[in-house]
């Protein structure tokens, strides 16, 4: 019985953890003349936003110019940055 009750918990422990560890990502809204931007809200208390300017190949952290590079690591980036390989 005790053998029973700790797999069970074993498992939902699992569940559980595997739930939440799929993170959503955040979404990516399209402006207009090539413009994207994200807003990551990081619990209430930090709010990063990135924007992308696929004409000219530029990508902004807040109000800093940031490498494009590092921005298209991030999963949902992958598709707007596409110059960079």
């Amino acid at each position: 019985m005790k053998i029973s009750i700790n797999l069970a918990a074993m498992i939902l422990l699992l569940v559980s953890s595997s739930v939440l560890s799929e993170e959503t990502l955040p979404d990516i809204e399209k402006l207009r003349n090539g413009f994207y931007v994200s807003t990551i809200d990081l619990d209430g208390r930090i709010v990063k936003r990135y924007l992308v300017d696929t004409r000219a190949q530029l990508c902004f952290s807040s109000n800093n110019v940031i490498p494009c590079e590092n921005l298209a690591l991030r999963k949902e980036w992958k598709s707007v940055i596409n110059w960079v390989r």
